[in-house]
């Protein structure tokens, strides 16, 4: 999955709930994929993660990004509708 912060000012922070994030890559920088609860992404850039969703196929998962300075936090989520392959 490939998170994108398409803003114009701010910082991102993104989240799935119950779920760890493996970073595998970032732009310009070159990485050891990590594992993390949360991924803050800057103004343009792109993170590729990868998740495991565990559960059943009708489960839903919540994917969570917060905006803006600490005392100005912004919360937003949406629910992710996954299909079993």
């Amino acid at each position: 999955m490939r998170f994108i912060n398409s803003g114009t000012e701010g910082i991102l922070f993104v989240s799935i709930d119950n779920h760890d994030i493996e970073v595998v890559a970032q732009d310009f920088v070159p990485l050891v994929p990590y594992n993390t609860t949360h991924v803050a992404l800057g103004v343009g850039q792109r993170t590729d993660v990868i998740f495991y969703a565990d559960g059943s196929p009708t489960d839903s998962l919540w994917l969570r990004v917060t905006s803006g300075p600490r005392k100005y936090t912004i919360h937003h989520s949406a629910s992710l509708s996954l299909s079993a392959t």
